[in-house]
C-alpha cells in the first residue's frame, strides 16, 4: 500500500501544462524546460509530416515554436490547452514557411523517416508487417498530395487528436470548416489508398 500510495502521490504531483505556464510567465526557466521536453516529441512529429525529409527546417520551426512560447507567454488564453495553442503557434509558422519557399511546388514523396513510421508490433508476421510498411509508405506519399490547408487539419485530427473544436481554434476556423476540410482529406486519402488491399 505505501507503494501504490508514492506513486499516486508522484502522479497527481505532475503540475498541468497550464500550471508550469504560470511559472514561465515569471520567466521560470524550469518550468519551459519541462513544457519543452514534454511536447518537443510530438511538435517534431507533426512537422515532420508537414516537411518531411527536411528535419533541419523541423528543427529550426520547433526552436522557434518554443522560442515565441518564452518570449510572449502573456499571449496564451489558460482556458484553453497549452498544446493548442503551442500547435497554433507551429501551424503559423509552418503556413509561412510553406508560402515564402513555395513548398507546394518543391516537395517530392521522400516517406518518413523509419523512426517517425508506427511499424506496428514485431511480433506480427512477416506479411502483415510488411502490408503495415507499404501502408505507412503509401499514406505519406498520399499526404504530400493534399494541399497545406487540408493536410494540417488531417494530421492535427488523426495523429495529434486534436478535437474539432480545438483544431477550429489552431486554424482559426468555423468548426463546420475543420468538419469539411477532414470529410474531403479522407475521402481524398481513401481514394488514393484503395489499391491496397491487406492480406490480414
Amino acid at each position: 500500500m505505501k507503494v501504490i500510495s508514492m506513486w499516486w502521490k508522484t502522479k497527481t504531483d505532475e503540475p498541468e501544462d497550464e500550471e508550469l505556464m504560470s511559472g514561465v510567465l515569471n520567466k521560470n526557466h524550469p518550468d519551459f524546460q519541462r513544457l519543452y521536453q514534454r511536447h518537443k516529441q510530438s511538435l517534431v512529429s507533426f512537422l515532420l509530416r508537414m516537411h518531411p525529409g527536411q528535419m533541419e527546417l523541423v528543427q529550426d520551426l520547433a526552436q522557434e515554436t518554443f522560442a515565441r512560447v518564452w518570449e510572449k507567454p502573456h499571449l496564451f488564453n489558460p482556458e484553453y490547452r497549452f498544446k493548442t495553442w503551442l500547435f497554433t503557434i507551429a501551424s503559423n509558422l509552418s503556413k509561412s514557411e510553406w508560402r515564402k519557399m513555395q513548398i507546394r511546388n518543391q516537395v517530392h514523396a521522400q516517406g518518413i523517416k523509419a523512426e517517425d513510421v508506427k511499424q506496428g508490433n514485431n511480433e506480427l508476421g512477416a506479411d502483415v508487417q510488411a502490408d503495415l510498411n507499404a501502408f505507412s509508405q503509401s499514406l505519406q506519399e498520399a499526404l504530400l498530395q493534399l494541399d497545406e490547408a487540408h493536410r494540417t487539419v488531417f494530421l492535427l485530427r488523426y495523429q495529434q487528436e486534436f478535437s474539432i473544436r480545438e483544431i477550429s481554434e489552431v486554424m482559426e476556423l468555423p468548426e463546420g470548416t475543420v468538419k469539411s476540410r477532414l470529410f474531403y482529406s479522407v475521402k481524398k486519402l481513401g481514394g488514393m489508398l484503395q489499391h491496397l488491399k491487406p492480406t490480414y
